[in-house]
């Protein structure tokens, strides 16, 4: 394994935990700043995982990124399922990551290929309702 690759790795276990910890933190109650370290970590871990071509983990951390972006312009509303959601995208980038470094178990790879779909499909829905609500407000800003 080449040292930029257990650079990333090492880097990117560093940024689940301070993912975790602000997850842990936004369960009791919404903060800005938590909010905005997740969408720094998120971005982080998007930007180095294209680095060393791991375009599948960047896409979705992208997702999660672009979600939580939302969240910090205020188009989608911080909730516990949004919570919920932040963890299954970085509990599935771990469950990834794991993949890669062991490259075994073609059924792993399957259940692993469901979960990105998963939790990709959740993110754009709640992109979608967040999007449909501002368009909702925009034409009643327009009628009246």
């Amino acid at each position: 394994m080449n040292s930029m690759l257990l650079a990333y790795l090492e880097e990117t276990e560093d940024m689940f935990q301070k993912a975790e910890e602000c997850l842990i933190r936004l369960e009791k109650g919404y903060s800005t700043e938590d909010v905005n370290e997740l969408f720094r970590i998120a971005h982080t871990i998007k930007s180095s995982s294209y680095m060393v071509g791991y375009e599948d983990i960047g896409n979705l951390m992208h997702k999660v990124e672009d979600m939580l972006d939302c969240v910090r312009t205020g188009k989608i509303k911080f909730d516990p399922n949004l919570v919920s959601l932040c963890f299954e995208g970085f509990d599935t980038v771990k469950m990834m990551l794991q993949c890669k470094k062991n490259l075994d178990g073609e059924s792993d790879r399957a259940n692993l290929a469901n979960a990105v779909l998963k939790v990709s499909k959740m993110i754009d829905s709640s992109l979608k309702l967040s999007t449909k609500k501002e368009e909702k407000i925009l034409a009643k800003q327009k009628e009246g």
